[in-house]
């Protein structure tokens, strides 16, 4: 399958976009057992992957109940179904803090859990930009960017949490 891509424009995005995952959280599920019918499903940090191949290296692996089960894994690219990132968590204090620097009006609304703009627009934990107003939601969403690229270069700085393990 990944011959048939070979020199292509759909390939080579594939692959900056699976190059701009490294670092993040991910998810993936992968067929397991004889018959491939039985699905695993692993949390990570995506540090590498294989173009040829498709295999992918995950750090500070979880299984699907959350417990720690290696502190690097590989996973064979011809058993992997699918892959989906985590978006980091979004911290709204400074979130509000960057949009203020931006010269919008902002507040932390702790009740409805998201960053209040000059009572014209919400940006939720998830990312969510909730407004009516075009122009303030492209401004908004470059902002948000900013801040989730922030947000994955820090979770990238990190040393792997179980770099003293013995897992």
């Amino acid at each position: 399958m990944a011959d048939s891509f070979k020199g292509s424009v759909m390939k080579k995005k594939f692959f900056d976009m699976l190059a701009k995952s490294i670092g993040a959280q991910v998810v993936v599920e992968r067929a397991a057992g004889l018959d491939g019918e039985q699905i695993d499903m692993f949390r990570g940090r995506l540090i590498s992957f294989n173009p040829d191949t498709m295999d992918i290296w995950l750090a500070d692996v979880m299984d699907k109940d959350g417990m720690i089960i290696a502190k690097e894994m590989m996973i064979n690219g011809e058993t992997i179904i699918s892959m989906r990132t985590i978006p980091p968590v979004l911290d709204l204090k400074d979130l509000a803090s960057k949009l203020k620097k931006a010269g919008l009006e902002a507040r932390v609304d702790d009740e409805e859990g998201a960053v209040d703009v000059g009572k014209k627009a919400l940006i939720y934990r998830s990312g969510q930009v909730v407004t009516t107003n075009d122009k303030l939601r492209t401004k908004l969403e470059k902002v948000l960017d900013a801040a989730y690229d922030e947000s994955l270069e820090r979770v990238r700085a990190l040393p792997t949490i179980l770099a003293n393990s013995s897992v």
